[in-house]
């Protein structure tokens, strides 16, 4: 399948973050090649207070929990697109992110799962303020594939 045939979706669990997740939702927003469409599971109300409420996003209450979260975007999701980008709610994407998914699925049909480095900071780090993530995305070049 050619990269420009590969419909991406991008889903979000989360609970409790908000302003990260707007921002991290926001930086999607410069993709060189745009999700198709956007998932963003929350637990309460306030999970998604003041993020933007845009045409492609699709909002979905649950209760809490990574895997109970992940499946109730894949449900809502009922296989209409080839691959499903899940990111945490905190993680901001270089802008060529998507278009770099969707070149290493079409470049071999018999990936089923990838997963990325991130530039900087980890889950066992302190975290980046979203001012500080955006100077590392924009000083880190080319993404590297392996």
């Amino acid at each position: 399948m050619r990269s420009a045939d590969i419909r991406v979706a991008v889903g979000f669990a989360t609970c409790g973050r908000a302003e990260v997740l707007d921002a991290s939702i926001t930086q999607l927003r410069d993709q060189t090649v745009p999700p198709a469409r956007i998932f963003v599971c929350y637990t309460k109300p306030a999970d998604i207070d003041g993020v933007r409420q845009e045409h492609d996003i699709v909002f979905i209450l649950s209760p809490p929990g990574l895997p109970r979260q992940r499946n109730a975007i894949l449900a809502a999701a009922s296989g209409a697109f080839d691959v499903m980008l899940f990111l945490d709610d905190d993680f901001l994407v270089d802008r060529r992110y998507v278009e770099t998914v969707m070149a290493i699925f079409s470049a071999d049909p018999d990936i089923a799962v990838a997963t990325g480095l991130p530039y900087a900071d980890d889950i066992k780090g302190p975290g980046l303020t979203v001012a500080e993530a955006r100077r590392v995305i924009a000083n880190a070049g080319e993404p590297m594939l392996d």
